[in-house]
């Protein structure tokens, strides 16, 4: 069998890590300009003198609108806090564990699939090795028809 060649496997390895921390970090910013969104809307609607929101714990719609702006500015600090984090590389050695061992394991099915080789096919038997049981327990050679 051959060899696994380490080298291309860790370059296979920070591919598949740059790829995963770019896709991170633009969940972490969609995520962020969701909330951000979502909480301007809250706010403007609160600006526009939703009745419901002063019943709900504020004394006036604007308390409430500033509020939502500042919950909105809270959340789009965190997720970036949180992609900063992310890029910073600590959680690069458990990110590369689980991409080693994933990429081990398709390098493992590779060379299984490159060793098999075809079945050998059944040689046909000559008529010495042709024998039959007969009722007694005994073998006898088997004729040959045809």
């Amino acid at each position: 069998m051959a060899e696994i060649d380490y080298q291309t496997l860790n370059e296979r390895v920070d591919k598949s890590l740059r790829k995963r921390k770019m896709v991170v970090r633009g969940v972490f910013f969609g995520l962020s300009v969701f909330m951000f969104i979502l909480f301007t809307a809250l706010a403007l609607s609160a600006f526009a003198g939703d009745p419901l929101l002063p019943s709900r714990g504020f004394e006036t719609s604007q308390d409430a609108a500033v509020f939502m702006l500042i919950t909105g500015w809270l959340c789009t600090l965190i997720f970036y806090g949180l992609g900063t984090l992310f890029d910073s590389g600590i959680f690069d050695k458990s990110m590369r564990a689980q991409i080693v061992s994933q990429q081990m394991g398709m390098a493992m099915v590779e060379r299984m699939d490159a060793a098999m080789v075809e079945k050998p096919k059944r040689e046909e038997a000559s008529e010495a090795d042709i024998v039959e049981l007969t009722d007694d327990g005994e073998l006898k050679r088997m004729e040959r028809k045809g």
